[in-house]
């Protein structure tokens, strides 16, 4: 699990998407801060066009946004791997 989601890194959102094939449906999931309020309602705008297409979020949290250690430190992959965990359970 640590190597799949290794690409993690430091970065606000992922995406990773997988196609089900015998359902013939993509579903997206994505890892955001729990402060992004942005990411959700946009995604939900561009996908109302695809019936085969849904997203699934899952969050970790960011509590201050800033340059600090502290803030920084947020960003661990400790509570983004736990979130990406749950979103992998995710099935159609």
């Amino acid at each position: 699990m640590q190597s799949r989601l290794a690409r993690l890194s430091h970065s606000s959102s992922q995406l990773i998407t997988e196609r089900h094939t015998m359902s013939g449906r993509t579903l997206l999931g994505m890892l955001t801060p729990s402060s992004n309020t942005t990411l959700e309602p946009v995604t939900a705008q561009i996908l109302d066009a695809l019936p085969e297409a849904s997203a699934h979020f899952g969050r970790f949290k960011v509590t201050e946004i800033a340059l600090s250690g502290k803030a920084l430190a947020q960003f661990d992959l400790t509570g983004i791997l736990a979130a990406a965990e749950l979103l992998e359970r995710l099935r159609p």
